[in-house]
């Protein structure tokens, strides 16, 4: 750890924080079950989400690749570390962390 506030990675450092936000409001992705979803076509995608009750909540997109991944089928949803709604792209090297499906 830096303690020199300029050799301190701030960008890493509020991505941290803002999963750990994301952890502490919900509370399945420590209690819930885990389930991998297997069916996507990209091949360095990787996309688990944590459930309750058999009822999504929370899912996570990985791309592990150095180019964008698509995961269409999860558009339009909230993605929680932006705040924003998600597009459907998955930056190279990135995650997205969506909130469950309302319906």
């Amino acid at each position: 750890m830096f303690w020199e506030k300029e050799r301190q990675d701030l960008a890493l450092f509020d991505f941290y924080r803002r999963l750990l936000a994301i952890r502490k409001r919900y509370a399945v992705i420590g209690t819930g079950e885990t389930e991998w979803i297997r069916d996507l076509p990209e091949e360095n995608l990787l996309c688990w989400r944590f459930c309750k009750d058999g009822r999504e909540q929370v899912t996570v997109l990985l791309n592990a690749g150095g180019c964008e991944a698509e995961a269409r089928q999860y558009a339009g949803r909230r993605e929680l570390l932006s705040e924003s709604d998600f597009d459907g792209a998955v930056p190279a090297f990135s995650c997205c962390v969506l909130e469950g499906r309302t319906g």
